[in-house]
């Protein structure tokens, strides 16, 4: 199997780190590049990275401590090696001007950044969800004029709240959602969130979370036909806020189907329920994308949040809604840094390279 270099860039934060933890195990890629701030570059990532005990006391990987870290450029990382897909961590700003370079020089990006998740251009990919949207890839490349592609993953409260709808979405339509959602600090990234602020304490508010939370979610469900995404025809309201909890994003969802449904029904679709990357065996892909507990006080982030290496998300509480007439509510718990962030990029690359885009 040839392997296919990589650069990682913003590779010493929460999403880089991980990105290097899952890249280093995948048999298709080669990491050939690591790309930080200004501070680090000429420096050996082991001497510029704190490595994060959260990873199962893995350690850093031998295989990225003596890549001396690059300027985040096109005209540095192309001085590295042979770079087929760039993953992305960069801030919203620096992706704007960035990523549209990468993809211009022939380069695939697959993307954490934000900037061009709602471009009409661009496929916002959950591989189980919405695969056929990578069609959109060939327009992407007649339209702004390049010879790679950007490909984004969507924020991380989406994607653990938009896997666990399509199960219920193709087999009984759905109308209207309410969810609230806790979110772990890491989120905020490990050094943007006050411990003063967070400690015994609960935010009620992130800019900007509620309205990717709504928008993304209508996109990653639409129905893609010539050659764009006409959005779900779902009225979504979220509510979101920060909590005291390192990993793991929780999340209540209250919903209404278009079709009548009980929960042991919307129990088994969940648990059936696999996607194109199960049937392919990608490397990253979990057995089962949605775990179901039937314990009253799961789903926790400290019990169930790195089940099948944090690649699933797990639902518990499935329970009537009294709301609505064809109501239900259930509870779910999604790895915000894995499954929400560098672990789905990955499977997004995996099936990039299956589909022969990369």
């Amino acid at each position: 199997m040839k392997k296919l270099g990589v650069a990682i860039v913003g590779a010493t934060g929460a999403i880089g780190q991980q990105f290097i933890r899952f890249v280093s195990k995948n048999p298709q890629f080669n990491i050939e590049c690591l790309t930080a701030s200004d501070n680090s570059v000429g420096k050996k990532y082991s001497d510029s990275a704190q490595w994060y005990a959260e990873f199962g006391g893995e350690g850093m990987p031998e295989v990225v401590k003596d890549i001396v870290i690059t300027k985040t450029s096109v005209q540095e990382i192309k001085k590295t090696g042979n770079i087929d897909i760039i993953f992305s961590a960069l801030p919203t700003e620096e992706s704007k001007i960035l990523e549209p370079q990468f993809a211009k020089e022939g380069m695939i990006v697959v993307t954490k950044s934000s900037a061009f998740r709602l471009d009409e251009y661009v496929p916002l990919l959950i591989p189980e969800v919405n695969p056929e949207h990578l069609e959109i890839i060939e327009h992407q490349k007649k339209a702004k004029n390049w010879e790679g592609a950007i490909v984004a993953d969507p924020n991380c409260t989406t994607t653990g709240f938009a896997l666990t709808l399509k199960p219920i979405y193709d087999s009984f339509g759905i109308k209207n959602i309410f969810v609230v959602t806790m979110q772990a600090t890491s989120g905020a990234g490990y050094r943007n969130l006050s411990p003063v602020a967070i400690n015994d304490n609960l935010l009620p508010f992130i800019k900007g979370e509620e309205e990717k939370t709504e928008k993304e979610t209508l996109k990653v469900l639409g129905k893609y036909e010539s050659a764009k995404v006409a959005p779900a025809n779902i009225t979504i309201s979220a509510s979101c806020n920060r909590v005291n909890v390192d990993y793991g994003h929780m999340e209540d969802v209250f919903l209404e189907t278009q079709k009548p449904c009980e929960p042991e029904d919307v129990k088994k679709i969940m648990k059936d329920f696999v996607g194109l990357p199960q049937k392919l065996k990608l490397p990253s892909a979990p057995k089962h994308p949605i775990h179901v507990r039937e314990e009253e006080d799961r789903p926790q982030p400290k019990l169930d949040v790195n089940t099948e290496n944090g690649m699933s998300v797990v639902v518990g509480r499935v329970r009537k809604c009294d709301i609505f007439k064809n109501g239900i509510k259930y509870t779910l718990l999604v790895h915000n840094t894995v499954r929400g962030g560098a672990g789905m990029a990955v499977l997004n690359a995996e099936l990039l390279v299956s589909q022969g885009y990369a």
